[in-house]
């Protein structure tokens, strides 16, 4: 069973999400039938059907709902909580974590399987409380469920799209069509508009009533509709003939039979369902080092830094600390604010740029500055106790992976709405962040591949796979096109490609190169050089992989439908996942940025980490910049380690890099987790 399918219960949710809704109606009923037990004195049938019910729950909550919540509403928390769709979910998943924990408690007690000094006797209100808050999570569940699958919670006010009579609009939004089932009269002509930075087609599933080009921002295509008969539809680029993925429906009826249609001139709003968009990069961080501040993405690309400071001395009383970003010209300095104290150790701070800026892209020199709490200078002064830089020659280098990589296709201004913050557009991407939204793009592609294939749907199979093939081969390739044969060119790609094209380099050859320039620069350090120098191991990793991807997606696009095996489906799959989170070839549970394991996700990080910075004092930058070893101090703070090697290199590697230089807490590149598989 394809649990991501479309669910079972007629709303848009998934059959995963239609399973989870009901387990929760089951749980609340067994715990009041659990209750009225209780009342009833039947005490030992009650301590069954409650210890049944709190199993269930736990099942429920760790195979389903945790993971949900961490895929779907966790990117939007904290904030989006002015939207429906995340506070309530939010307010759920705080219930539901008190009921969880508190009802598992005392149905461990109620079953004698905790200590003790933890056995309360007086059940009633404990049992009481327990109750309340697992009826409680069920209605906050039920709650959820309708807002995301069944109500138009939030909305987003969309251009107004004038009609006449006899006309109905769709706009087409937020990778939906809005509606997605309408009810129209003979003779009616239905508008679709593409509202979306994401290339779409209104595709008819027989593919002969109707079939749109590919629509990009701000096209329409029209259609009139002069017979009775329902016609589902899809867009070939995000859904599948049958209902899958982003798909609806159109029901034609006599005249008089249908419902008013919308007055002409008033404005579309669509419900607001958070966009496919690239997944979190990266996966996950596994902390950071004491002496390093390290760029992440929240809303943008690296528009978050943070800062953990070895702190060398106490501060005076009433002094804090203040962190500054400055410009490669000096002409611009960021005040991030006033970090905070851990101990007499380290001092943190977690700044995300409010307007989603590239942070990595635009400043290369980080300066903490001692002043009195509470004064937030604008500038850092002359008190400067801790800085950071990385040259400006290898910092031009990073930018081009992290921010603006120099011939890449121009993107439509309003892209932030697909993914890519739109502090950072038209055009403007690195190559390691536009290689992560082509390969993210293809992971999508793939699942409709393998969809339509277990379905036996062989057109919509090769439709799909001539999209990866673009996406891979990109606009300028001899065999880029209509490499299926139905006379339509489709690429959901922005056509550079991932390997050579013509005289594009593709997205994996660029990140090489400008890997390679950032180790082969002038002025670079062994930070930069260890972690452009595994960026550029991951993206030979992938060039590997797309070129065997490349050829299988061919064969199955252009090949003889009957022949298309669920081996090739399979290697193709695989391939791309790779490509995305790379491949653990040594099972240790954990993918490093070495040969045959890195992908796209450690290529990104390690692009931020290499433009980070390690923390020195003032006056041994000068040593830094000339790649010295600065002095370490006599007591290094709990926790760390001698080291051995210069100051500001990379962080402590995983076995298979021995290679790699250690830290001191002082003076380090930023913090090098290792993406989990």
């Amino acid at each position: 069973m394809n649990l991501n399918a479309d669910g079972f219960l007629g709303t848009s949710a998934t059959v995963l999400s239609d399973i989870s809704l009901l387990l929760g109606i089951f749980v609340g009923v067994l715990l009041t039938i659990g209750a009225v037990l209780a009342v009833l004195k039947k005490y030992e049938v009650h301590r069954w059907v409650q210890t049944t019910g709190v199993s269930i729950n736990i099942l429920q909550v760790l195979l389903i709902m945790i993971g949900s919540f961490i895929d779907t509403a966790a990117p939007g928390v904290p904030d989006n909580l002015n939207l429906a769709y995340y506070s309530v979910v939010s307010v759920h998943a705080l219930i539901g974590i008190s009921a969880f924990s508190f009802g598992t408690f005392v149905m461990l007690r109620g079953n004698n399987l905790v200590p003790h000094f933890m056995r309360f006797n007086n059940y009633k209100p404990y049992m009481r409380t327990a109750y309340g808050l697992y009826m409680l999570a069920t209605l906050f569940g039920i709650l959820t469920y309708h807002t995301w699958f069944i109500a138009n919670s939030g909305t987003v006010e969309i251009a107004e799209v004038e009609v006449e009579e006899g006309e109905f609009s769709v706009p087409v939004a937020n990778f939906l069509f809005n509606p997605t089932d309408i009810v129209i009269p003979v003779g009616t002509t239905v508008i679709w508009t593409n509202f979306d930075a994401a290339p779409h087609t209104v595709t008819a599933d027989d593919f002969a009533t109707f079939r749109s080009d590919t629509m990009l921002v701000n096209d329409v295509f029209t259609v009139t509709f002069d017979e009775v008969g329902e016609i589902p539809y899809f867009c070939e680029f995000h859904g599948s003939a049958g209902g899958f993925g982003m798909a609806g429906t159109i029901r034609v009826v006599p005249e008089g039979e249908a419902p008013e249609l919308v007055s002409a001139g008033v404005p579309s709003d669509i419900a607001l369902t958070p966009q496919p968009t690239p997944l979190p990069l990266p996966v996950e961080y596994f902390g950071q080092a004491p002496g390093t501040a390290a760029f992440r993405d929240v809303n943008g690309r690296s528009d978050q830094l943070l800062i953990n400071a070895a702190i060398r001395e106490p501060l005076p009383d009433g002094d804090g600390l203040f962190a500054f970003l400055i410009s490669p010209d000096e002409a611009e300095t960021l005040a991030l604010g006033e970090m905070a104290l851990a101990g007499e150790v380290s001092a943190i701070l977690d700044y995300v740029s409010p307007t989603g800026d590239n942070l990595a892209g635009r400043y290369n020199r980080l300066v903490i500055a001692q002043a009195v709490s509470g004064s937030n200078p604008p500038e850092p002064g002359d008190n400067i106790v801790l800085e950071g830089i990385v040259p400006l020659e290898a910092h031009e280098a990073l930018v081009e992976l992290l921010a603006t990589g120099a011939d890449l296709p121009i993107i439509n201004a309003d892209i932030g709405a697909a993914g890519i913050s739109a502090a950072s557009s038209p055009g403007e991407r690195g190559y390691a962040v536009g290689l992560r939204l082509q390969i993210d793009e293809m992971r999508r592609h793939m699942d409709h591949v393998v969809f339509n294939h277990e379905a036996g749907n062989s057109e919509g199979t090769q439709r799909h796979a001539e999209h990866i093939y673009n996406i891979i081969v990109g606009s300028e390739f001899e065999t880029f096109g209509d490499v299926n044969g139905d006379g339509r060119a489709q690429n959901p790609g922005d056509g550079f490609g991932l390997l050579p094209n013509g005289d594009q380099l593709g997205y994996i050859e660029e990140t090489i190169r400008a890997a390679q320039a950032a180790i082969d620069a002038p002025d670079t350090i062994p930070a930069v050089v260890a972690h452009a120098g595994h960026t550029l191991v991951s993206a030979r990793n992938m060039a590997q992989w797309a070129s065997e991807a490349r050829g299988i997606s061919f064969e199955i696009a252009r090949g003889d439908p009957a022949n298309i095996t669920s081996v090739q489906i399979e290697r193709l799959d695989t391939l791309i996942d790779w490509l995305l989170f790379g491949n653990d070839t040594n099972n240790d549970g954990f993918i490093a940025p070495i040969p045959g394991e890195g992908g796209s996700i450690a290529a990104y990080e390690h692009a931020q980490f290499a433009a980070g910075f390690g923390l020195a004092a003032p006056g041994e930058i000068s040593n830094v910049l000339r790649n010295e070893p600065i002095a370490t101090p006599d007591v290094l703070p709990p926790g760390a380690t001698p080291e051995v090697t210069p100051e500001v290199v990379a962080p402590a590697e995983t076995p298979e890099v021995a290679s790699t230089p250690e830290v001191t807490p002082e003076v380090s590149a930023p913090a090098e987790p290792t993406s989990q598989e």
